[in-house]
């Protein structure tokens, strides 16, 4: 699975690593803030914190000590140094988040307030982990309904929503963009969590993990690829619909657009987007091009075995497919109407394998590379990608901004 299915783990399966990345970068000295692991002070980013009633540690962002409170629900008391939660139950906060891209959008935000607890035993995401189905659908076609299921109920959450209306006709939060909203962070639910998909990007995504909630907050995040889907950065391949490509994009003359094709495979875990980049020519696809039987060296030879020496050209090993007979480690290749034979009397073999139905269909290996040329061709006509400048994934490419009322 290019994704960790298992919603519903038990509670210590779910926790993260030691060294999750919970909330982008700080303000000020622009430190990573990390999630304090379970032995405390090997890990950098959380400061001194004062102890609940309960012995757990209220985590602060590095800026201080931090005063003494129960650990309650319906605590209202005071952290006494900057950085920690000092309105009383029932006050609110406005949040502001801005899209800091060239012209990079955001989907709809998925929002919720909840405690600590939360991103220990359900993360968003862990770098270097597979992601959730949850964020990998969030990611690739901009749906929160996965996000709202897998947080909604959870214990520990106060509130989780999906914030969109981004104005007039405004399907995205576009790059240059604000949207503003209201929290009722109380006691111990006093971390905040967004996170949204990109538009234009194959698996992108932003997400605020588990930060801070307090008067001045601050956080910059950069953008994550989940890893879910191949970076083809096409037309056909990303979320976004002809309509919504900017008019200095090729994709919005393309009619593919809406095709949103996720069925390339992915990183398989998450990291940090490394971005856009160019794919006009024919060398950048060569990870995804079909070898030509000229680039083989086969397409004028005379020999009866090019299929074999075609398709071990290409890395395929199996003696059942290339060879008539097997003597030791000795192979005797099948010649190519052999070949074919093969093929025919093993309806079954190969069938998911894009060579071995070209061959299948072919009448000879002429007709073969034929159809393999045909195919490469077929496949840079779609290749009219986004455009690098675009898309720089190099910064920060949102920030949250956090101000109470007290």
């Amino acid at each position: 699975n290019r994704w960790d299915n298992d919603d519903n783990r038990r509670d210590d399966d779910d926790k993260q690593g030691d060294d999750d990345w919970t909330g982008g970068y700080n303000s000020g000295d622009k430190k990573k803030e990390y999630r304090k692991g379970s032995k405390g002070s090997k890990y950098p980013g959380s400061g001194k914190s004062g102890k609940g009633r309960d012995s757990s540690y209220w985590s602060g962002d590095g800026s201080g000590n931090r005063g003494k409170g129960n650990w309650s629900d319906d605590w209202s008391g005071d952290w006494s140094s900057e950085g920690g939660w000092k309105g009383g139950h029932g006050d609110s906060c406005n949040v502001t988040v801005t899209n800091l891209s060239f012209e990079q959008s955001f989907s709809d935000l998925f929002v919720m307030i909840h405690s600590k607890q939360v991103t220990n035993r359900r993360p968003i995401y862990t770098f270097g982990n597979r992601t959730n189905s949850a964020l990998g659908a969030l990611a690739q076609d901009l749906d929160t309904n996965g996000m709202m299921s897998r947080y909604e109920h959870f214990p520990g959450v106060r509130d989780a929503r999906v914030i969109g209306d981004f104005g007039t006709e405004r399907k995205f939060l576009k790059g240059g963009a604000k949207k503003e909203f209201t929290i009722k962070p109380s006691g111990n639910y006093n971390r905040i969590s967004i996170a949204a998909g990109f538009p234009f990007a194959n698996d992108g995504a932003i997400v605020l993990q588990s930060g801070l909630i307090y008067d001045g907050a601050e956080y910059f995040l950069p953008a994550l690829d989940v890893g879910v889907e191949a970076n083809l950065q096409t037309c056909w391949s990303v979320p976004a619909e002809q309509e919504d490509f900017p008019p200095n994009s090729e994709c919005s003359d393309e009619e593919l657009s809406d095709e949103n094709d996720n069925s390339f495979a992915g990183e398989n875990y998450v990291s940090i987007h490394r971005g856009i980049q160019d794919l006009d020519a024919k060398d950048d696809l060569d990870g995804l091009v079909l070898l030509e039987c000229k680039d083989a060296g086969l397409d004028n030879a005379n020999d009866d075995t090019r299929f074999a020496l075609y398709f071990i050209e290409e890395g395929y090993d199996d003696d059942f497919l290339l060879c008539r007979a097997v003597a030791g480690s000795n192979c005797d290749l099948r010649g190519d109407d052999d070949f074919l034979a093969f093929l025919d009397s093993n309806d079954d073999f190969g069938s998911d394998d894009v060579l071995i139905n070209i061959a299948k269909n072919s009448e000879d290996f002429n007709d073969f590379c034929d159809r393999v040329e045909d195919v490469n061709k077929d496949l840079e006509k779609l290749f009219k990608t986004l455009e690098a400048a675009i898309f720089d994934f190099r910064n920060p490419i949102a920030q949250v901004e956090i101000a109470c009322d007290y």
